[in-house]
């Protein structure tokens, strides 16, 4: 009796999801990105001495949260802000903007690998505090 022909065009799935697991494996990861956390961290600290609470806002009550989109360059100097997500107040908003600014140029402990970081950075305006 003849063996029976083989079907070589369907490859067994078993295997072909164990090549396809070692190829994964073997493809190069892309390089970490840098770790520059600590220019967040920074800049949050001299906010926080730097922020104003608009007397306009404290008058009426009024508290929000407002989300920034900085972009610092590698000599700690301010290259631009944004208002990502406004706290509902223009005066929050403004003071917040104007915090990032009279908190640049930042010392920079450690040196960046790029030229510029992009930050996202929440400012937070509560009577309660």
């Amino acid at each position: 009796a003849a063996p029976a022909p083989v079907a070589a065009a369907q490859p067994d799935p078993a295997t072909l999801q164990e090549h396809q697991v070692v190829a994964s494996a073997v493809i190069p990861k892309r390089t970490a990105k840098a770790d520059n956390r600590w220019v967040g961290e920074s800049l949050h600290r001299r906010i926080s001495e730097l922020r104003h609470y608009p007397s306009t806002a404290r008058l009426n009550g009024w508290e929000g949260k407002v989300v920034l989109k900085v972009s610092i360059r590698n000599d700690g100097h301010l290259n631009a802000v944004e208002v990502v997500k406004s706290s509902g107040y223009e005066s929050l908003d403004q003071a917040a903007i104007e915090a990032v600014r009279r908190a640049c140029p930042l010392h920079m402990k450690h040196e960046l690998s790029s030229e510029m970081v992009v930050l996202t950075l929440p400012v937070n305006y509560s009577l309660n505090r």
